[in-house]
């Protein structure tokens, strides 16, 4: 959450000194519609599912779940407010359609390149890559599984942490970038003079590399998602003229040599087709365990942030994994913060397709009906602002990235920025293009035109492919939903002025500052703060000064009050001192010190099975070490409380079955045993079988055993260990 700190705390200071500027510069004049009521209240609903809910799951993932939803409202409220003119519009979209091609032409360079010499490197020397990379070079270490299950995932995912993420992402601006040559080749009645037509050269581009990209992510939901669209652009655009015709075999053309083309990189096969009815019964095993999460807390709730703890405690034996959203963008808001947030959700994008579709029925879906038209050829230049703004944007990415851990890929600064500029470039005359009349008329003979019906489709898009594979929880795809949503509302040119008095004008203006310090005091500062402590105590531990380590990591819980993370490092720290000493009598001050941190890191993550099940391990090993009874009755408290939390884990169920052995406690160690093997035969997943499966244990993995199959069969049978 680190980087997503960043880009609120900047979301929220830009809104404050933008509203701020205009009470000094000119009156105080709000463009509203009610679409904009509707999303003020989804955002104070959220606000009250996380003071409600917090306490009750992660306080800190709540807290930065909250501003990550107040900061898309600011987004979207900047949105409408400040892009008030049409080339102003046009020259956002470009910007997006620039990231767009320029992210696609870096993920052509990782699949290609970039993937396979870093996988090639790793099998003839993994310990060497994991040096370089900062990743910690023990077998079987958490940190280690995930570098190497993302370096053998070969779609490439470029500055997300998800390839679906990035699909996402490019499908509605693929739509957007067709679109806009559709309205060129309508504006252009000669062939010759079309293909010559330097913006459709950059759409062209645009539309070839983010479409080639979209194959390499092998989204299923991205290519339902395009398809939907570039069908109600043919059925909006109706067929019927012989240049339509051609157009549509040219772009058949295009997507055969392109599918060629995957296929024959290795990146798409027909097995990505096949597998789509499996895909799409995982996700009604999703949906299933979410609807029974919702009707258990219908009115706020399981709160922003805690998903993933509360969905454990109702996921399927047969699912496939503890998912962090519920792949549908209704469920993830109906789950998160309650009904009344789905409700308001459903009355904003109902209030925005009704806005627009009313517009385009009266014929009003111009060129931007607004006051800011009549002046547009005297401010076209101002696109210049929008690109020198996302070319700072652009390089303030690198320095940023790197002060939070999470640099971009070099690639994106070398080849993909020169990439985009060369959109930009291309488009730029359709950017400044002024066909406004004095009437507020657009004439779209030269094609210059954004159009409200392409911005509502690509809308239409994006919650397509988050219907099935959600993430409007997540910035890089959800901030494309509230930038079009304001774009093509103020394109409608129907919005009402809201004339506000000074004072009423300063009262805002104060409370978008108390907004940005709140967001100071509880989000960014603390975050920032505890993480730079949290990394300084990494590197002491590493080096063997545990006593700064312990003050650093002491300094962190302290900076960041509400995170449980600085708590569960103290007390890793605490525990490997303890697996030093011969006896708990000669360590009492170290175990007190151990138990503390446990306690302060569970207040603070009160349904968090993973941190208990370590938390468990951490007792078994201690009960290994000194063979004290109270250390094995507390693993045993831990991993009931890990199976309390999460019933059809079956790692959970292992564990607890073998320390209720080593207790003594067979008919409860029969009993877990047993359930254990019934949630085994129940999950289709080999990877999750408990033949494959290592339980924890010192002792064990000692003498070898470590199949948790065998082990269960022999406990479930009463056999001797």
């Amino acid at each position: 959450m680190g980087t997503g700190s960043l880009w609120i705390m900047a979301a929220v200071v830009l809104a404050a000194l933008a509203w701020n500027g205009r009470l000094v510069l000119d009156r105080p004049i709000l463009w509203w519609q009610w679409a904009d009521a509707a999303l003020l209240v989804l955002l104070a609903v959220y606000v009250m599912s996380g003071l409600m809910m917090a306490h009750q799951g992660n306080p800190r993932a709540t807290i930065n779940a909250v501003w990550q939803w107040i900061g898309f409202g600011m987004v979207y409220l900047m949105a409408r407010q400040m892009l008030r003119r049409a080339v102003d519009r046009r020259a956002v979209c470009v910007v997006l359609l620039a990231l767009a091609t320029a992210l696609a032409t870096v993920s052509f360079y990782e699949y290609f390149f970039s993937m396979p010499r870093l996988r090639a490197r790793y099998a003839a020397d993994p310990e060497e890559v994991l040096r370089e990379v900062g990743i910690p070079a023990t077998a079987g270490s958490p940190e280690r599984k995930l570098f190497e299950d993302r370096l053998q995932s070969t779609p490439p995912i470029v500055t997300f942490a998800l390839t679906n993420s990035l699909a996402g992402f490019l499908a509605p601006w693929f739509i957007v970038a067709v679109g806009i040559g559709w309205e060129a080749r309508r504006a252009v009645n000669d062939w010759r003079a079309f293909w010559r037509d330097r913006r459709v050269v950059g759409v062209t581009l645009c539309g070839l590399f983010i479409s080639f990209c979209l194959l390499l992510t092998t989204s299923r939901s991205a290519f339902l998602a395009v398809a939907c669209g570039l069908i109600a652009i043919m059925g909006y655009r109706r067929l019927g003229r012989w240049w339509d015709v051609r157009l549509l075999l040219a772009g058949g053309v295009l997507a055969v040599v392109l599918l060629g083309g995957a296929l024959a990189a290795g990146a798409f096969d027909w097995l990505t087709l096949s597998e789509a009815p499996k895909s799409l019964l995982y996700r009604f095993e999703y949906w299933q365990a979410t609807w029974s999460l919702i009707t258990d807390h219908p009115w706020f709730g399981c709160g922003p942030g805690n998903f993933q703890q509360y969905y454990a405690f109702y996921k399927l034996p047969q699912a496939s994994e503890t998912i962090a959203d519920p792949h549908n963008f209704f469920f993830e808001v109906w789950a998160n913060a309650g009904t009344p947030a789905m409700l308001a959700l459903v009355a904003f994008l109902v209030l925005v397709v009704r806005r627009v579709s009313n517009s385009l029925a009266v014929g009003r879906a111009n060129e931007g009906r607004d006051r800011g038209d009549r002046a547009e050829r005297a401010e076209a230049s101002s696109a210049v602002w929008v690109w020198g703004g996302a070319l700072v944007g652009v390089l303030l990415a690198f320095p940023v990235g790197t002060v939070v851990g999470f640099p971009p890929p070099p690639a994106l600064l070398w080849l993909g920025l020169p990439v985009g500029g060369l959109i930009v470039v291309l488009l730029h005359r359709w950017v400044t293009a002024t066909s406004t009349s004095a009437t507020g008329v657009t004439d779209s003979s030269d094609g210059a035109r954004l159009p409200a019906w392409l911005l509502l489709i690509a809308i239409l898009v994006l919650l397509t492919n988050l219907l099935a594979a959600g993430g409007i929880s997540y910035a890089g795809v959800s901030i494309s939903l509230w930038l079009l949503a304001a774009l093509a509302l103020n394109q409608t040119g129907a919005d009402r002025q809201l004339r506000l008095s000074a004072w009423m004008g300063g009262v805002l203006g104060v409370g978008l500052v108390v907004m940005v310090l709140l967001c100071q005091r509880t989000m960014y500062g603390p975050l920032l703060s505890a993480q730079s402590r949290l990394n300084a105590g990494w590197a002491a531990a590493a080096a063997g000064r545990g006593e700064r380590a312990d003050r650093l990591f002491r300094s962190a819980a302290e900076a960041d009050p509400f995170s449980p993370q600085p708590w569960m490092q103290l007390a890793l720290l605490h525990h490997q001192r303890l697996l030093g000493t011969s006896s708990p009598d000669r360590a009492a001050e170290g175990l007190a010190q151990f138990d503390q941190a446990v306690e302060q890191a569970l207040r603070r993550n009160r349904r968090g099975f993973a941190p208990r099940r370590q938390i468990g391990d951490w007792r078994l090993a201690l009960y290994r070490h000194w063979n004290e009874d109270r250390q094995l009755d507390q693993a045993i408290d831990s991993y009931e409380e890990v199976v309390r939390l999460y019933p059809h884990g079956i790692a959970g169920r292992v564990q607890l079955a073998w320390v209720y052995h080593l207790a003594g406690r067979e008919a409860e160690a029969r009993e877990q045993a047993g359930e254990a093997l019934r949630l085994d035969a129940a999950t289709p997943h080999q990877e999750r079988k408990l033949a494959n499966l290592v339980p924890f244990d010192p002792t064990l993995a000692a003498r070898g055993e470590v199949n948790a199959e065998q082990l269960m069969l022999r406990l479930r049978n009463g056999s001797h260990l």
